[in-house]
């Protein structure tokens, strides 16, 4: 966190008078979510995250982007900012992303009991081994070299990186090639994280696994 003291104060008819966030979302912080610090604007870390969560669930603009998130919502529990912000103080969150959908699969609700944080580098390749890219799975192309047999690519971005697997004949041995990289590289990242993260993330890699 910045040097922000976000322990200042509001009185009750500040809180009160507060718009609703996306219109559900009750902000009771008793002290200023956004302050001005060296000519900045900064946001507590807590408010970010849980209305970003809810711009995932309720925002429009935001579906038009992204529509996997439509038809997701937060519980009820959470629409009460102080209620996140004391569940989230409790987790890993520095530096990672509010997942959730690994505790629990297909889940569309965010809540204390099927969320957790995990490490970026994880949640770019959390995506499912059924989503597409144009004509493609997720992690096969099309090789450009002409007149090759072995015309379909495989690759994987991890750290911002892309990783060459390897030119294969048949689309479904592209992406069986690199879901087996992906689970591999998933399965050793489990090892450093801790007993409800790593058990989340392992039982992930044996349901995949299972589909190859």
């Amino acid at each position: 966190m910045s040097d922000i003291d976000y322990t200042l104060k509001l009185n009750k008819n500040n809180i009160s008078n507060k718009k609703l966030v996306c219109g559900v979302g009750i902000n009771d912080a008793d002290y200023q979510v956004q302050q001005k610090f060296k000519d900045k604007i900064i946001t507590c870390p807590f408010y970010r995250k849980w209305q970003s969560m809810l711009n995932r669930c309720y925002s429009a603009s935001v579906h038009k982007k992204r529509p996997t998130y439509i038809g997701c919502s937060v519980s009820s529990e959470w629409l009460l900012f102080s209620n996140f912000k004391k569940w989230m103080e409790k987790q890993n969150w520095e530096n990672n992303d509010l997942d959730k959908d690994l505790l629990l699969l297909n889940n569309k609700v965010y809540s204390a009991d099927t969320c957790l944080f995990i490490p970026p580098k994880i949640n770019t390749l959390l995506l499912s081994n059924n989503a597409c890219r144009g004509k493609f799975p997720q992690g096969v192309s099309l090789n450009k070299q002409v007149g090759r047999a072995d015309k379909y690519k495989a690759q994987i971005s991890i750290n911002n990186k892309k990783i060459h697997i390897g030119l294969f004949f048949t689309i479904e041995e592209a992406r069986t090639a690199y879901l087996k990289v992906k689970i591999a590289y998933i399965e050793s990242v489990a090892l450093e994280q801790d007993t409800i993260l790593r058990t989340a993330l392992t039982e992930w890699c044996q349901r995949n696994k299972e589909k190859l």
